[in-house]
């Protein structure tokens, strides 16, 4: 494992409460902090290799808050590099979709194609490639990218995005319709009438729909939404509650699977939410992203209410 410095150590595993007050004391040694945090991404992968992470290991995603909350640039390639690691539920989560795209958007500060070696990764996780497209559109949201550079990138992912059916066309497909990109709309319709499109995610009528909306005026879908802060990302997440740590201590002590498993199967979510605040904890079976949203629109859980 790593050898991390004593103000790093509360993080490195799960503990409960959430370590507010050590959080606080790597934000107050931000430069100090940044070299250790950079060094925790960049012996991720041969770690993750291993298959000797215990599953309370955390300080990986603790450096990526913290780095995003810092805007390091030298972690978005590290976190490119992460992102197309096997297994990455694994490490992430639910935050394959709710964190990767906001820490990406944090740490960006060079062109455009350097999110191409994620995108175009075809043995990469199909929601992290959607990620990378999402933290373009958070760019984009910011102001931080012009109009013509969007289209024209989003026009040359068109040509390097595998013909076939794949999330990265969902969320492609999403960019354009919530960004207003008339010019691309007929790239859209050849998208469905390929197959290449999942109508269950979005449908063209839906597409359609939200292109007669008019301008872009900047209230799109939560997809978009900044990083804000680590506290603010973290501090609510499930592992954290004395719920959980109950659980942790009543299934130990009957011999039952380990608490984190028990969590993933009752639906629980260790990752960051654009709406809860608090603890959540799911009432109903958990719902997978493919399957259709429980709220009865029809539409796939990942495109609604996930």
């Amino acid at each position: 494992m790593l050898d991390l410095p004593d103000y790093l150590k509360p993080l490195e595993s799960l503990t409960q409460p959430y370590p507010r007050d050590a959080v606080d004391a790597v934000l107050a040694r931000r430069e100090e902090a940044i070299p250790q945090l950079l060094q925790v991404l960049e012996q991720l992968p041969a770690l993750h290799a291993s298959g000797e992470l215990d599953p309370d290991w955390m300080i990986h995603e603790y450096a990526l808050y913290l780095l995003s909350e810092f805007g390091e640039s030298r972690a978005f390639p590290l976190i490119i590099k992460m992102a197309r690691l096997p297994n990455l539920d694994d490490l992430l989560g639910d935050g394959i979709t709710e964190a990767l795209p906001k820490a990406l958007a944090a740490t960006f500060s060079g062109e455009l194609r350097d999110f191409y070696p994620l995108i175009e990764d075809r043995q990469a996780d199909e929601y992290a490639r959607g990620s990378a497209l999402d933290a373009i559109g958070i760019l984009f949201k910011q102001g931080r990218i012009p109009q013509s550079a969007f289209e024209r990138y989003l026009v040359e992912l068109y040509a390097l995005i595998e013909a076939k059916p794949t999330h990265a066309w969902d969320v492609w497909v999403g960019l354009v319709a919530d960004f207003r990109c008339d010019l691309l709309f007929d790239k859209v319709r050849t998208l469905y009438q390929r197959g290449f499109a999942d109508p269950g995610f979005q449908s063209l009528a839906d597409v359609e729909a939200e292109m007669k909306k008019g301008a872009f005026t900047g209230d799109v879908t939560y997809r978009y939404q900044e990083f804000t802060s680590v506290h603010e990302c973290m501090s609510w997440w499930y592992c954290f509650s004395e719920e959980y740590a109950k659980s942790c201590n009543d299934h130990e002590a009957e011999g039952q699977p380990d608490a984190d498993a028990i969590a993933r199967d009752a639906g629980y979510i260790r990752s960051t939410s654009y709406h809860a605040q608090a603890p959540h904890v799911r009432e109903s079976p958990k719902v997978g992203r493919n399957d259709s949203c429980p709220c009865g629109s029809g539409r796939k859980f990942k495109k609604c209410c996930l």
